[in-house]
């Protein structure tokens, strides 16, 4: 990442950036910190947006990313508990999002480790093989409640009746209920 103010990626709104990855060049980019526990950290998370019709080709097949989720591993002495979590995911045939190790490097200089972790959106439901236009959610909470905690991601004209009752399935208290449910 090549940019003006190194201080001015810390600001909620961010800054314009150029990157650089595979040999060509994104101008003009949107960086920004990504998330809220690593907003004080010397060596944050990231989101990169790219301009439209100019996506970064990053994991090397399918559809270009319109964004970067770079999960900062500051917190991580170890530097792979992240990764390997997405790799468990992966071997085990569960549906995430893609993840990658990278080596940020901020005008010219190693800054830091990270993580990406691919933007679980429409794309990436179609790079799995689900149907993009299905109900995708992002949840703050255990999956207790379909209402709290919830932010949904497509489908925003419709309610939540989806997830209530997924919910109040996942919650069933009688073993054969629940068996039938899953």
């Amino acid at each position: 990442i090549f940019v003006e103010d190194v201080d001015a990626i810390r600001n909620e709104e961010g800054t314009r950036a150029a990157i650089v990855h595979g040999g060509l060049l994104y101008d003009n980019i949107q960086v920004r910190p990504r998330g809220q526990s690593s907003i004080w950290w010397p060596k944050q998370s990231l989101k990169l947006d790219f301009n439209s019709g100019h996506h970064i080709q990053f994991l090397g097949d399918g559809d270009a990313q319109e964004e970067l989720n770079l999960q900062s591993l500051y917190s991580d002495k170890a530097s792979v508990r992240r990764q390997l979590a997405w790799d468990v995911y992966e071997w085990a045939g569960v549906t995430a999002s893609a993840a990658r190790p990278v080596r940020l490097h901020i005008n010219g200089e190693f800054h830091s480790l990270a993580t990406y972790v691919e933007q679980p959106d429409k794309r990436m439901l179609d790079r799995v093989g689900l149907d993009g236009e299905g109900a995708l959610y992002k949840m703050y909470n255990t999956c207790d409640n379909a209402w709290g905690g919830v932010e949904k991601k497509t489908r925003e004209e419709e309610d939540h009746s989806d997830l209530e009752q997924l919910v109040l399935g996942i919650q069933e208290q009688d073993h054969e209920a629940l068996r039938l449910f899953l």
